[in-house]
């Protein structure tokens, strides 16, 4: 039977790959968009509509950010108060800028979306611990199918006597 194991570069590969999916959302603006300084403002109440229609009451930071002679005020992260006054980059569609990003950790993983990437990591941690076996480099190569260096059903302190005929 043949085992597999991954290696822990490729766990750590996959792991960051993992981690850089919030970024992976804004990659447009972040590689072709124009970018700009945006100040925070004020941490507000905001009327948001939620993914059934209905309505709810959150807090965030206004971030506000010039284009041109025109100022556009962008939102933070729901119910992460940032310092006011605070300067940060903002990446914007240089057509629309409503479509923007703001290029700060909080912002990018203090969101709703990073539900996703937490999962993945759990699930992608698991399934590295299920294909490599820690007995396996401790107390040497074991023949059973699980590759565990126990054999099933045998007790620990078991006599190792045989039956004389």
């Amino acid at each position: 039977m043949k085992l597999y194991s991954i290696s822990k570069l490729v766990f750590w590969g996959v792991m960051a790959l993992i981690l850089l999916l919030p970024l992976g959302r804004n990659w447009k603006l972040l590689s072709g968009g124009e970018r700009t300084k945006g100040t925070v403002q004020s941490f507000l109440p905001h009327v948001d509509q939620n993914m059934f229609g209905e309505s709810e009451l959150s807090y965030a930071s206004e971030i506000h950010f010039r284009v041109g002679d025109s100022l556009h005020i962008t939102l933070g992260p729901v119910g992460h108060e940032m310092k006011t006054g605070r300067i940060l980059p903002v990446y914007y569609n240089r057509h629309d800028p409503s479509k923007n990003c703001i290029l700060n950790f909080s912002c990018l993983y203090l969101t709703s979306y990073t539900i996703l990437p937490v999962i993945l990591i759990f699930v992608w941690w698991a399934f590295y611990l299920s294909f490599n076996n820690y007995h396996r480099d401790k107390k040497g190569d074991s023949r059973t199918p699980a590759s565990s260096p126990y054999v099933p059903f045998r007790g620990r302190n078991q006599n190792k006597k045989t039956l004389q005929p």
